[in-house]
């Protein structure tokens, strides 16, 4: 190993050694919004464990919150994108059952991106 190759190696580290401690210092969110159609957003404290169902466009949805994260529990579309998206855990983080109408994003805290593409 040459030279050059050691130097590139510890900055390669360093840098991630950086980048891992930049994610750690995240802020977790407090809230949740949830919009069902055009309807004003309903915000909710994600301090408390709790089940919540919505009633969507095509039918009922059920939110589950748990420990500071939520998901989609149960869903009336046909196939269940929203549900497979799992945990939402970080400020900014959105997940939405198109067909139903319904999308719940956090809130609070400090974003880890300012946009989402796809």
């Amino acid at each position: 190993m040459k030279l050059a190759d050691f130097i590139i190696l510890v900055l390669a580290a360093g840098i991630n050694i950086l980048m891992f401690a930049n994610t750690r210092n995240q802020q977790v969110p407090d809230r949740v919004q949830i919009q069902v159609g055009d309807h004003a957003p309903i915000e909710v404290a994600l301090a408390a464990d709790q089940t919540l169902d919505i009633e969507g466009l095509i039918g009922m949805a059920r939110l589950q919150i748990r420990d500071g994260a939520i998901r989609f529990l149960e869903s009336p579309c046909r196939h269940k994108v929203c549900i497979r998206h799992g945990w939402l855990r970080h400020s900014g983080e959105s997940s939405a059952c198109l067909p139903n109408g319904l999308s719940v994003r956090l809130t609070g805290g400090t974003q880890r991106f300012d946009s989402t593409n796809y």
